[in-house]
């Protein structure tokens, strides 16, 4: 089968005989009828943490030809695992956008998030603070009609001007970490780059120059999902780059349901230099995870302040339902 689209991109059609697919991303195919007519299984495999199988019928019809194919070898087997060793799988790191914009090589801020279970297993982070599901408890009283003093969320909110540009470097270190399917809201971003063991770098200059093969700085994936890999015996790390170019409050999380309901999430304040000024007495001050200022710098990850529109800010948080569907 044919890939031509993924997450609702056009990519440079890559054939395939397989495709796993993670939590919240897209594919489309085209398949090449070219075999006998008649009936044909497409299985579908869930692996992780159960095994599930199902399959789909292909049906298809030629005049004049006898529908008759009989039995066929499957590409996967009932795991989800390749049945053979020469089966071709989808590969991201191979995939080339469709007429993409081009990827700029200096950032404006770089933000590294430290990703993982908070102690518990049923706690989960971005970066070392839980999104807490009462921040959308409704019988709490709206920012608007809360207290004049900031109310304090370190960890949770990232922030950017229009048009700049941002790295986010997700880590994964906890021993036996599983894989994260990680989606962004909004606007897509590079897959820049992704690898195994420490990233002892603040910026992904840095790491690019001490290890260039690990990164693409030139013609990267560009989607809306992407996953950190699994940890086994040594960290794991994954760099995306995105420009701002739609300003308001958008939303970055895990798409496991359990993780992002154990709080594996944050909110990004895009181009907030763009948006529309509100009456004085509807402002709050409300933190932000601030990176330092200059082209390719590291954000330490420590909540600073900036203030933000209330209502704007009362938007994003009610926002964040519509990204869990």
């Amino acid at each position: 089968m044919w890939v031509y689209a993924v997450d609702g991109l056009y990519v440079v059609p890559m054939l395939v005989e397989a495709i796993t697919m993670e939590n919240g991303e897209r594919y489309s195919v085209l398949l090449h009828l070219d075999q006998t007519p008649g009936n044909y299984s497409i299985r579908a495999a869930s692996a992780i943490p159960q095994v599930i199988t199902t399959s789909a019928v292909l049906q298809y019809a030629c005049p004049g030809v006898q529908s008759n194919p009989g039995p066929s070898d499957p590409y996967i087997t009932v795991s989800g695992a390749n049945s053979t060793k020469d089966v071709n799988f989808f590969n991201t790191v191979e995939q080339r956008t469709f007429q993409a914009p081009p990827i700029s090589q200096q950032v404006n801020a770089t933000y590294i998030l430290h990703t993982g279970s908070m102690n518990r297993g049923c706690l989960w982070s971005l970066n070392h603070t839980c999104y807490d599901a009462s921040l959308e408890d409704t019988s709490q009283i709206p920012l608007l009609g809360g207290p004049a003093s900031a109310v304090d969320f370190p960890g949770l909110v990232m922030n950017s001007t229009f048009g700049s540009w941002t790295d986010i470097i997700l880590l994964s270190t906890d021993l036996g970490a599983p894989h994260h399917p990680i989606h962004k809201h909004s606007n897509k971003a590079y897959i820049i780059g992704q690898g195994t063991g420490p990233f002892n770098f603040t910026t992904v200059a840095e790491a690019a120059s001490a290890m260039p093969e690990a990164f693409n700085l030139v013609n990267p994936p560009l989607r809306d999902s992407f996953v950190i890999p699994a940890v086994g015996f040594e960290p794991t790390w994954l760099a995306i780059r995105f420009q701002s170019v739609n300003p308001g409050p958008s939303f970055i999380h895990c798409h496991i349901a359990s993780h992002l309901g154990g709080g594996m999430a944050m909110i990004f304040m895009d181009g907030t230099d763009r948006w529309p000024s509100v009456p004085d007495h509807t402002s709050r001050a409300a933190p932000t995870t601030q990176p330092s200022s200059g082209d390719d710098t590291k954000s330490s990850g420590v909540a600073g302040r900036s203030t933000i529109r209330g209502w704007w800010y009362l938007a994003c948080l009610t926002f964040v339902p519509y990204g869990l569907l």
